[in-house]
């Protein structure tokens, strides 16, 4: 997994579901397949996602998902991008 510390911008799931369903990286939108993991961090306040996402058409010749490590900041509502790397078995 590489690790980065970039600025995201997230749409959480809709209907009652939370969590992160997409989010635009770099100009590249991708979508939220599978939320592998979910965790909170006491300091700094945030919620911590690992997440399997693909992007979109591109993706369905049965390629693995990409997992994506996201944080959300609590107290200011802001998304990061903590890593990235191939593969779910990664």
């Amino acid at each position: 997994m590489v690790r980065y510390d970039d600025p995201v911008e997230v749409r959480t799931g809709t209907g009652g579901q939370e969590g992160p369903a997409q989010f635009l990286w770099r100009g590249r939108l991708w979508k939220v397949k599978e939320v592998l993991e979910r965790r909170s961090q006491e300091l700094p306040r945030r919620e911590l996602w690992r997440v399997a996402a693909g992007r979109g058409r591109l993706d369905q010749g049965g390629r693995p998902a990409d997992v994506f490590e996201l944080a959300h900041d609590l107290r200011v509502g802001r998304w990061q991008l903590l890593g990235a790397g191939s593969g779910v078995g990664e």
